[in-house]
């Protein structure tokens, strides 16, 4: 067995300012080099999943969506759903997080029998072998037990309800918040309107091989 290698197309960009018809140019030419067989795209919904998905419609390639998103309740208007629906359909295999995912594949059109889970899996042998070795050397940034987070900064994942909490109710917690996204600057703006700059801490995005020794300094997740 070969290694797997990787190709980065924008490194120390920021994925969110990347321009949609930048990246088409860039995946395209990768994918025309690569040539690949089959193709795995993560989700319908991100500029590389829409831009993967049509070069592989045009070219005949079989393509599988990589997905953890859920069935929830009145999340989705009918023509949003429409969308989904259609865009799911032209995948023929789905990749899901877990039985909810796999189940909520199901609804948007892909076939049972070409739905399977296993995404989205932490190697927490891995994570207990970097923190065995590297945890006497941490130190803990806050006297305070600190909660992580690893998230993109989305309104969906509610980080300003949460901020809230943190100011009005969990005050003798710290948060350390791993990931970037569209919402960080409204974020900046509630941690500074609510005094919280000295307990919340926006790390940005941290790579795989570091985050054990982020995780090593905190309490909860």
């Amino acid at each position: 067995d070969s290694p797997c290698s990787s190709i980065t197309l924008f490194p120390g960009c920021d994925y969110w300012e990347v321009p949609y018809r930048e990246m088409r140019s860039a995946l395209h030419e990768t994918l025309n080099g690569i040539a690949p067989e089959v193709v795995f795209l993560p989700g319908w919904g991100f500029k590389e999943s829409l831009i993967g998905l049509g070069w592989c419609l045009r070219r005949g390639i079989p393509r599988i969506v990589i997905s953890d998103s859920q069935t929830i309740q009145g999340s989705s208007t009918a023509i949003k759903l429409g969308i989904k629906r259609f865009l799911v359909r032209r995948f023929q295999a789905g990749f899901a997080a877990g039985r909810a995912s796999l189940r909520y594949l199901v609804e948007l059109g892909i076939p049972a029998e070409r739905c399977f889970t296993g995404c989205d899996v932490v190697d927490n042998e891995y994570f207990a072998r970097e923190n065995r070795r590297r945890i006497k050397s941490v130190t803990k940034i806050s006297e305070r037990p600190i909660l992580l987070s690893c998230l993109r900064l989305l309104p969906i994942k509610n980080t300003l309800g949460v901020l809230e909490v943190l100011a009005e109710q969990a005050k003798e917690w710290s948060w350390m918040i791993a990931g970037d996204g569209p919402q960080r600057q409204a974020i900046e703006e509630r941690i500074k309107a609510f005094g919280l700059a000295r307990r919340v801490k926006l790390l940005g995005h941290i790579d795989y091989s570091q985050l054990p020794q982020v995780y090593a300094q905190v309490d909860a997740y």
